[in-house]
């Protein structure tokens, strides 16, 4: 299925937001399934290392929730533009931009991992 296609048709929302963010260096995927206790560390984790190692890049975090029924994905949201300085006070240089989308009732490896190329694709990302 072409990427137009995938994301105009059946994910426009996670189209659009992508779109809005531009073309990116780093793409950094967190597939999640009612992962609220863990969601908020995960992503710190994410934002730390590229503090750390990727300072001039630009970074999209991209959650794909397999329809969580908690609060995964608000407190990926809000999370979303937060800068803080890390363990060792370094901070990127670029904006980090959180996106996230449902994209299934129930979880599928195949659909999520099709998400995340079609993304990295779109994005033009490096890695």
């Amino acid at each position: 299925m072409p990427e137009e296609s995938l994301l105009g048709e059946r994910y426009p929302e996670l189209g659009r937001q992508l779109m809005s963010v531009g073309l990116t260096d780093l793409l950094v995927a967190v597939p999640s399934f009612n992962n609220e206790a863990t969601i908020e560390r995960t992503v710190q984790a994410i934002e730390e290392s590229y503090q750390r190692n990727f300072v001039r890049d630009r970074v999209v975090i991209l959650n794909l929730d397999a329809g969580s029924t908690d609060r995964t994905t608000e407190i990926v949201l809000n999370m979303n533009g937060r800068r803080s300085g890390g363990q060792r006070g370094i901070m990127s240089l670029r904006t980090v931009h959180c996106v996230t989308t449902q994209y299934a009732k129930v979880p599928s490896q195949s659909e999520a991992l099709q998400l995340i190329l079609t993304s990295a694709d779109l994005l033009e990302a490096k890695a």
